[in-house]
């Protein structure tokens, strides 16, 4: 599980079969007990491949949400996997979109996605409003961090993000990273209602954006207003008039929340913090190394550091860090399953 392979996908399928052999038991089975503890530890993991994958997962019904803890009080940590589980079911409705024959249930079901998608900004938001003083509080102190490798490189972030402890880190890690998946749904969403095809739902690089009719490439921050596309027919269309819509401001669309990923990782690598810190790093790093994809060339440094990042982690010995990240021969994998 944990060495290199050629097949991208072995950590997922690993994944998979604890997943069902959870479900078959039913939720009723993880009341109390070791049972209990054993049902928590995997839901994580769980709900990452299916974010990684674009499908639902089981533990999205009510019935998963309630009854493994009619014996125990939810924490805020478990309370965030199940945010998790709402952005996967609201990215699987997406990556069913293409399947829609018609045009118009296309155009009705991307305006629903957009309501359920501010919607569960909302609920995100609630949640993270909701945790303790302690573990909400993360201050910016000075970097010390040395890539492996690359002792003597100048640091990208003089700051680094201090936390209470390794769980609110993991925490906050999440919730930008979530945020940041929930923001680039809404931009290719928004840019859909505009007669623009994506062809991958993450990462948004310009380079997978096209015409619905001639298919020439189209960079929608560069040529909206203008003659966006070699037929000429995204100009020629009668928009869907977003402006009913609540509006994509600056932040949604920078890379505020992977800068905010980034400044964390040093906390997680910490010495005595041991395998778990950099545990808890992959799937933050593959959404922020996403994003800084996606506003290349401006964030070409952003990105490579993300990569020494890569190299720091398996110094440490976490090989299967590249299986998480979708990452091999140094290039990340096209679209967000990896």
């Amino acid at each position: 599980m944990l060495g290199e392979s050629p097949e991208k996908r072995d950590w997922m399928s690993h994944v998979r079969g604890v997943a069902e052999l959870v479900r078959l038991k039913g939720p009723r089975s993880y009341v109390d007990g070791i049972s209990h503890v054993l049902c928590t530890s995997c839901r994580i993991n769980i709900v990452l491949a299916s974010l990684c994958s674009l499908t639902h997962t089981f533990l999205a019904s009510p019935s998963w949400f309630t009854v493994p803890w009619r014996a125990h009080p939810k924490s805020d940590y478990d309370k965030m996997i199940e945010q998790m589980t709402l952005l996967s079911a609201l990215l699987a409705r997406c990556a069913k979109l293409n399947d829609m024959e018609c045009s118009n249930q296309q155009r009705d079901e991307r305006i629903a996605i957009i309501h359920d998608c501010w919607a569960a900004e909302r609920t995100f938001t609630q949640w993270y409003d909701g945790l303790s003083d302690s573990d909400k509080t993360h201050t910016r102190v000075s970097s010390t961090l040395r890539m492996h490798g690359h002792e003597t490189r100048p640091k990208l972030f003089s700051e680094r993000f201090e936390f209470s402890n390794l769980t609110a880190a993991h925490m906050h890690m999440m919730y930008w990273a979530l945020l940041q998946v929930l923001y680039t749904m809404l931009r290719l969403l928004y840019q859909a209602l505009q007669w623009i095809e994506t062809t991958y739902y993450w990462p948004p690089h310009p380079s997978a954006l096209r015409c619905v009719s001639c298919f020439s490439l189209f960079n929608p921050e560069r040529n909206i207003g203008l003659n966006g596309c070699h037929c000429g027919f995204i100009n020629q269309q009668s928009r869907f008039n977003t402006s009913s819509l609540p509006a994509l401001t600056d932040e949604h669309i920078s890379y505020t929340m992977a800068s905010r990923i980034s400044m964390s990782f040093e906390y997680c690598l910490q010495q005595d913090l041991k395998i778990l810190g950099p545990y808890y790093t992959p799937f933050p790093l593959k959404i922020a190394i996403g994003c800084f994809t996606a506003h290349l060339p401006e964030t070409q440094e952003h990105l490579g550091w993300c990569y020494d990042v890569i190299e720091t982690l398996e110094a440490k010995g976490l090989d299967f860090s590249r299986k998480m990240l979708g990452l091999y021969e140094g290039r990340p994998f096209g679209g967000f399953a990896g």
